[in-house]
């Protein structure tokens, strides 16, 4: 069962340096657990093929610092996990969201707005 993200090759500073701005603009976000996405694998069962995920442990500190990083930095840490580990992912947080639509009996959708006080995708 894979665990967080291997150790970064590099300091772990700009990932810090980017939380501690998010807090800033918004003192309302914690570092709470996600899943993240570790690796995708397709299984034949005989009977069908069936899709394998294989998640970790990530924290929204580690997503704001690497999925929302800068284009430059995201990519400089996915070829550092392509080089490292033959995965472009390994650095990276890849937090898994959760979304549902649930339809009622009458035929009616049920939404969820998402708060405005997140750091990322909010309202």
């Amino acid at each position: 069962r894979p665990g967080p993200s291997p150790p970064l090759p590099h300091p772990q500073d700009a990932i810090d340096a980017s939380w501690r701005a998010a807090l800033e603009s918004n003192g309302r976000l914690f570092d709470g657990s996600k899943f993240r996405l570790a690796a995708l694998a397709c299984a034949d069962e005989g009977d069908g093929a069936r899709l394998v995920l294989r998640l970790g442990m990530t924290g929204y500190k580690e997503y704001l610092g690497t999925n929302q990083a800068p284009r430059e930095q995201r990519l400089r840490l996915a070829a550092d996990g392509e080089r490292l580990h033959g995965d472009a992912g390994a650095f990276l947080s890849n937090a898994l969201g959760c979304e549902t639509v649930l339809v009622t009996a009458d035929g009616q959708i049920a939404l969820l707005r998402r708060s405005s006080a997140v750091a990322t995708h909010g309202g």
